[in-house]
């Protein structure tokens, strides 16, 4: 793995309570003792960068080990399915696959949609190079490998994102109940989009159930797989729940900047209130990991298709016959543009030239090429450009 350089850096865990834990790394030797819940927590002194492979060992009643541990640059990528999108699916994806970089470590949270906050998530780090980096963020893969060559330095991505999900879901509850936009509905009350989730499942869960069935033997018969019925809800993502599993665990940890990618889910059902959300968001997220001026390069979202003509209805959302017409994308767009404009130590990346009618465009490396710039520029006091 890597720590992140230049900041004190958390070392956290469990224990038995009252149960004395030292923690040793790169020289430094710091203690402490479970509390009444067995938790624990230390702080290493700010360390420099260093690619040499070192040892995190952590002593109680037993010892646990962390071998090869680097300190460099991290950096958070989350959000929606442009951000998830896989390197090997990407247009030259396929020639990064073969690539290896030993300073770039690689690491992705599984989706874990939770209804309350959770102190831990499974997760696993690999170094770039190995076979899974195939099905690794593609904007975070390039993101990182450009970066790192930059800077000379490790860098590690955490691939924190999760595809068709809106940004309600990246919120905590309370946070959400405070908010100047509505609270009836299933985008913003749990209550309501848990009860709505569930009356869809319960309404589809017979076709889905035959699906299975067939697609169980399709394989055995070494047939195509059929297509899963046509409004599956599949795995809960209202809201706060992402925020409960996928961010909260990591509250800890010590970032240089955030990469935040999503905003096509809240565009197709034709979101008014973004534009409030995303700065509450951003607010929150520094300071639950006491960050406050923690770095947020937000994507500016493609062109790709339009959101419900009537908000309303429940119509799915129609393509595009012309990439330049009047869409809810756009007023996403608008909602980031303000959003950078307002808040300080945010920047946009542009990818409009980069759309396609399908809204999972391929070329991610000129996307991530522009976030580097900005990075550089901002971030690193670099120069560059903007």
């Amino acid at each position: 793995m890597v720590l992140q350089q230049q900041m004190p850096v958390t070392i956290w865990g469990w224990a038995t309570p009252g149960e004395k834990v030292s923690v040793d790394f790169a020289g430094n030797h710091v203690g402490t003792a479970g509390d009444a819940s067995g938790s624990w927590r230390v702080e290493l002194p700010a360390l420099q960068a260093s690619a040499e492979g070192r040892t995190l060992m952590v002593k109680g009643s037993n010892t646990l080990t962390v071998n090869d541990v680097l300190v460099g640059e991290v950096w958070l990528c989350s959000g929606q399915s442009n951000m998830e999108w896989a390197l090997g699916k990407s247009e030259g994806g396929t020639n990064a696959c073969a690539t290896t970089n030993p300073l770039l470590r690689l690491c992705t949270i599984p989706h874990n949609g939770q209804l309350e906050p959770q102190s831990d998530v499974a997760a696993k780090w690999v170094i770039s190079g190995n076979p899974s980096m195939n099905a690794f963020s593609a904007i975070g893969w390039w993101f990182g490998e450009k970066l790192q060559k930059e800077l000379k330095v490790p860098v590690a991505i955490l691939n924190d994102s999760y595809g068709g999900t809106k940004i309600q879901s990246w919120m905590p509850l309370e946070v959400l109940a405070k908010g100047p936009w509505p609270q009836n509905n299933c985008w913003n009350n749990p209550e309501i989009a848990r009860a709505e989730y569930e009356m869809k499942k319960a309404e589809l869960q017979p076709a889905y159930d035959k699906y299975l069935a067939e697609k169980s033997a399709a394989a055995q018969n070494h047939q195509p797989s059929p297509e899963p019925p046509k409004g599956w809800p599949g795995d809960y993502r209202g809201p706060g729940v992402l925020w409960n599993g996928m961010i909260h665990p990591l509250l800890p940890f010590r970032f240089r900047g955030v990469c935040w990618y999503q905003g096509e889910s809240n565009a197709y059902i034709g979101s008014t209130t973004y534009g409030l959300m995303l700065p509450v968001l951003i607010a929150e997220w520094r300071r639950a990991l006491g960050q406050p001026d923690l770095p947020f390069l937000i994507f500016q979202l493609a062109r790709n298709r339009k959101g419900f003509d009537n908000v309303e209805s429940n119509a799915a959302p129609q393509l595009q016959t012309d990439p330049n017409e009047a869409s809810w994308i756009a007023a996403v767009q608008e909602a980031q543009l303000q959003t950078v404009t307002k808040t300080p130590h945010t920047s946009l990346i542009v990818t409009e030239d980069l759309g396609e009618m399908n809204v999972h465009y391929k070329r991610k490396e000129p996307a991530a090429s522009r976030a580097v710039a900005l990075a550089l520029s901002k971030v690193y006091e670099r120069g560059g450009e903007e």
